[in-house]
């Protein structure tokens, strides 16, 4: 263990006193001061907007003027995505999705308005994040700082004296990752205080759910196993090489190859392998199915005729007008369940198509550790398409709810809410509830990801042992 210790200690000696080490750490300072200040500068604003937004809608929905219930059911509501303070850290597929969700009958509108959209190309996909900075950035740095950690001491001819002196090539290896390890998730732990840090100041007794600090620590946990299963890799090569410029050529070839290439294949085969149907097709596909059932606004329809007849039955009555409730609401609510039951089986088979297309990326995490990383990232910040689907999902139960309690007033002859030409006052809105989103719990955000789980603790058990076992067996001529 001393021996250990004073191979990290010389090793970060050593790269102190190296000029391009400390270049390369003022340009990691300046790069993380920006990711900081701009991400918590979006976060910030998109807080703002969020609260304004449902202030403003919420002020809409209860001075509305006296409407019927069915005309309510059709002006809707909005329905608005929180802002998290992990989003800023990892904004992940938010950048795509939309954030906003009319909320009216008979129709699941999509989310809309996504921050990308009204962005061009080119500031889209090349935005500059704290997970940018951590996934991509950091990683380059690691490929530049520590290829020549046992290479220049092949070069100097000092490898064989340390070899003389009883050091041996796996604690050489060892040492010298765990130096620069050290350093890297030294300063993976600075930058998470100081985001924090920065986070609190300027967002004074915010909070987004009691497992906030429990996800923190996994993030910082998953980027430093990251870190040192790259730093040990470097190191092991570096020590395996004779040529400098080789092998910094062929790091920065893997380092293209695992964070462009590789995910992009794996999009488009998981795009070829399932492929989604347009939004044409999908909406195509539910009106098709409208005809087979009830259709609240049709009353010719024959099915729309068979449930009347069968609500008479029920009352014992011989017409719509002696029904002691009004048959209009009924309808209306029958033909919402219906085209519920569309919705969930169309929607059901776009999850799964998705669920068919991420598996691909999933899978390609035991060929490549970046893309472990960056869906466990996404699954840890709330932001991947998993948590997305349950954003979607609760604002559908929250319609469905609304929807349903009109159309009960609608039905109803008499009621303490309507005024009397039969219309809602603002004593309903005022009773009801706006739209609040739970997230899921960290557990259930990881269940969705465990290939990637298991593949980032295959990749560091795989380099722990090349350094351990095959350190050793490299020759030093």
């Amino acid at each position: 263990m001393k021996v250990l210790i004073t191979i990290m200690r010389l090793e970060l000696l050593q790269l102190w006193r190296d000029s391009t080490s400390r270049v390369l750490g003022l340009l990691l300072l300046v790069l993380t001061v920006y990711a900081v200040g701009s991400s918590t500068a979006g976060y910030s604003e998109a807080e703002r907007e969020h609260h304004h937004l449902t202030e403003t809608a919420r002020d809409k929905m209860v001075h509305q003027k006296p409407t019927s219930p069915h005309m309510a059911g059709h002006y809707g509501h909005i329905a608005f995505k929180p802002a998290t303070f992990l989003q800023a850290v990892d904004p992940g597929v938010n950048v795509f999705t939309g954030t906003t969700v009319r909320v009216e009958a008979h129709t699941q509108n999509r989310d809309v308005f996504a921050p990308a959209g009204g962005r061009s190309s080119l500031v889209r996909f090349g935005e500059f994040s704290f997970s940018l900075l951590l996934q991509v950035v950091v990683p380059l740095l690691i490929l530049f700082t520590c290829y020549r950690s046992v290479l220049a001491d092949r070069a100097n001819g000092s490898l064989k004296i340390l070899l003389c002196q009883g050091i041996s090539m796996r604690m050489l290896v060892l040492g010298r990752a765990c130096a620069y390890s050290g350093v890297f998730v030294g300063y993976l732990l600075l930058a998470a205080a100081g985001y924090g840090a920065v986070f609190l100041l300027r967002h004074e007794g915010a909070g987004d759910g009691d497992g906030i600090l429990l996800r923190l620590l996994a993030l910082v946990l998953l980027y430093a196993l990251y870190y040192m299963l790259l730093v040990g890799s470097v190191v092991f090569a570096s020590a395996f090489s004779r040529d400098a410029s080789g092998l910094l050529a062929g790091l920065l070839s893997v380092w293209l190859i695992i964070t462009i290439i590789l995910p992009k294949a794996a999009a488009n085969i998981g795009e070829q392998h399932a492929p989604l149907p347009t939004s044409l097709e999908f909406a195509e596909g539910i009106s098709s199915r409208r005809g087979d059932g009830i259709n609240g606004h049709d009353r010719s329809n024959p099915h729309t005729a068979a449930f009347i007849d069968s609500v008479k039955r029920a009352y014992g009555v011989d017409s719509v007008e002696a029904l002691p409730v009004k048959i209009g609401g009924l309808l209306m609510q029958a033909d919402e369940e219906y085209n519920n039951r569309l919705y969930d089986e169309a929607l059901g088979g776009i999850e799964a198509i998705i669920e068919r297309q991420n598996r691909i990326g999933s899978l390609s995490s035991y060929l490549n550790p970046f893309m472990a990383v960056r869906n466990l990232s996404m699954a840890l910040a709330g932001t991947d398409m998993h948590q997305h689907f349950h954003f979607t999902g609760s604002v559908e139960l929250y319609r469905r709810e609304l929807v349903a309690t009109l159309n009960a007033q609608d039905a109803l002859r008499e009621s303490a809410y309507k005024d009397g030409k039969g219309k809602l006052t603002g004593r309903f809105w005022e009773s009801s509830s706006d739209f609040e989103y739970a997230p899921p719990s960290l557990r259930w955000s990881l269940g969705h990801y465990v290939h990637e789980l298991v593949a980032v603790w295959l990749w560091c058990f795989l380099v722990f042992f090349m350094i351990y076992f095959l350190s050793n067996k490299i020759r030093v001529s």
